[in-house]
């Protein structure tokens, strides 16, 4: 992993991962409130238990107000015991 570049990792995410294709499971105890926050855009602070660059502060500015293409009706709030059946 040593000889992975910051642009081979990009490469390979640009090439392999695309947002109208994926799926992606969260876990919470608040999934009404997580699901009304994806789909409305809600802004997403960012918080970090040590401190942090100004630079990685500053790119988290945009970050936080980045606005996802999340349909409500893509968004599945099934019970913990059955995400992997």
């Amino acid at each position: 992993m040593d000889a992975v570049t910051l642009e081979d990792v990009n490469n390979a995410i640009k090439k392999y991962l695309q947002y109208d294709n994926m799926k992606i499971a969260m876990i919470t105890n608040n999934a009404e409130e997580l699901k009304e926050a994806l789909v409305t855009n809600a802004e997403s602070p960012i918080e970090y238990s040590s401190p942090k660059p100004e630079s990685v502060l500053e790119e988290d500015k945009e970050i936080i107000n980045y606005e996802l293409p999340i349909e409500e009706n893509k968004v599945k709030i099934i019970p913990v015991e059955d995400l992997f059946k």
